[in-house]
C-alpha cells in the first residue's frame, strides 16, 4: 500500500489552522473582572451584567457576564478572548427576584430589575481592569 506523500503536509496544515483558531485573534482584548455586592439586600439568585459599548477600538457589540455565587464576575468579548475590547462601556445589571408565593418554574413568577452599573473605561495598555459594583436601593 502506497501512502500519498502529501498526507503529512495536509495534517500539518490542518493542525496549524485549528491552532490559529484557538487563540485570541487579531482583536486585542483586556481582562475585565470584579465583584458585585448588594448593600441593602441579599443577593438575588440570578444577576447578569451587560457591557454595552459606547466607544470601542473594534466591533461595537455588547458583552455579557454572570455574577457567580461568591459575587465575582469575569467578562469576555468573545468565547476565546481574554476580556473586553478596549474602549468605554455602559454597565447594566439585570437581576431576577421570585415574587412572594410565585412558582419559580413560570416566567411570570419573577420580578426583573435593571440597575445602572455606571461606565467603565478599558485602557488598551492595562494588564487588566477590576470594576467592582455595589448595588444600593434607589432613593
Amino acid at each position: 500500500m502506497k501512502v500519498d506523500s502529501r498526507y503529512p503536509f495536509g495534517v500539518l496544515l490542518v493542525s496549524l489552522v485549528v491552532a490559529a483558531g484557538c487563540g485570541e485573534g487579531p482583536i486585542k482584548t483586556v481582562p475585565v473582572y470584579g465583584l458585585v455586592t448588594f448593600a441593602d439586600r441579599e443577593a438575588p439568585p440570578t444577576c447578569d451584567l451587560v457591557f454595552q459599548p459606547l466607544k470601542v477600538d473594534g466591533p461595537k457589540r455588547p458583552s455579557f457576564a454572570n455574577r457567580q455565587a461568591d459575587g465575582h464576575y469575569q467578562v469576555k468579548a468573545f468565547q476565546n478572548s481574554r476580556g473586553l475590547i478596549p474602549g468605554t462601556y455602559h454597565v447594566q445589571l439585570v437581576f431576577h427576584d421570585l415574587k412572594p408565593g410565585a412558582d419559580p418554574k413560570k416566567d411570570s413568577g419573577w420580578n426583573i430589575t435593571n440597575y445602572d452599573g455606571g461606565e467603565i473605561n478599558v485602557d488598551p495598555s492595562s494588564g487588566g481592569v477590576e470594576y467592582n459594583i455595589e448595588v444600593r436601593k434607589k432613593s
